[in-house]
């Protein structure tokens, strides 16, 4: 349990990231429009509180899963710290814009182009997320393929004492926690959809088109912290799985011998680690991005 000491340390580390963002979305807000700046203040106020309490609780998480539950597997723990931030910071992000602008009664001007998520994502914004989704959920189902519902891989080969035979077995992952880490990033993906139709569902204060950039780049910034904080989740899930199965692949299962390709694949999978920091180093850039006001992508209404 001595690692778990280095959870806050690498829980800071994410929340000195995230306050860093807020603090750089200051700059899409002029102060010319008072409405445009207590929208701001309000998405602030929730993206703070949102950060603080993800981290809260997930630095609780091993102290619950030891002390609550007697969990004695790190693989639990590393399957729920992440998961309980990213959840935490989405419910928060969802709530925050919900409530940023709530006018009495909405009055909708003519609109030149009908807001949709698409039009504050690009296609590329969302080839690295598709990746990471589909990257973690190959990995997921090749350790469910390999493992019995322990977590075990055995391997059973012929003994060299006549009708015996002989067996090998390493422990890995079990079922439940697999369909656990696949559970919760389908909830991770629906609440980060769910932020960017709240975002881009807000009402829009009738302020002009310069105040409408301003808007549509806090928009802009939320679905891109949501996006990028799915993101990261997935990628940290998609590295556990990779160590998971590369460490089957790379084990020795004597006196039974792997097939040969194991070795191999192992190594590749080990190296691929590098793919998932890269991943997950886009998520980090999408939540600290600068969001810019620019009126050729600002929609009235």
């Amino acid at each position: 349990m001595g690692i778990l000491l280095f959870l806050p340390v690498i829980l800071g580390i994410a929340a000195a990231f995230g306050l860093a963002a807020l603090a750089r979305s200051r700059s899409a807000v002029s102060g010319d429009h008072l409405i445009i700046t207590k929208v701001f203040r309000r998405l602030l106020g929730w993206r703070v509180g949102g950060f603080v309490l993800g981290i809260a609780s997930a630095v609780a998480v091993p102290f619950i899963a030891v002390g609550l539950f007697d969990v004695d597997s790190p693989v639990v723990i590393l399957i729920w710290v992440p998961a309980v931030l990213a959840l935490v910071y989405l419910v928060s992000l969802s709530i925050g814009e919900r409530l940023a602008y709530r006018p009495a009664s909405e009055r909708r001007s003519a609109t030149l182009t009908a807001r949709a998520a698409g039009r504050y994502l690009s296609v590329r914004d969302a080839v690295v997320p598709l990746i990471a989704t589909l990257g973690f959920a190959t990995l997921a189902a090749a350790t469910l393929a390999v493992t019995n519902d322990q977590g075990n891989v055995e391997i059973v080969c012929a003994s060299p004492y006549p009708g015996d035979s002989g067996s090998s077995a390493h422990s890995s992952i079990d079922d439940a926690s697999t369909w656990a880490a696949l559970g919760l990033v389908v909830v991770a993906a629906a609440l980060a959809a769910l932020v960017a139709r709240t975002a881009t569902n807000r009402a829009r204060p009738d302020q002009g088109v310069f105040a409408a950039a301003e808007d549509d780049a806090l928009r802009r910034s939320t679905i891109r912290a949501g996006l990028g904080i799915y993101t990261a989740f997935a990628a940290i899930m998609g590295a556990v799985f990779t160590l998971a199965l590369a460490d089957i692949l790379t084990s020795d299962f004597a006196p039974c011998t792997a097939p040969s390709w194991w070795h191999p694949v192992g190594v590749a999978l080990g190296w691929s680690l590098i793919g998932w920091l890269g991943v997950y180093t886009w998520s980090v850039v999408q939540i600290v991005a600068r969001p810019v006001a620019t009126r050729t992508f600002a929609s009235i209404g």
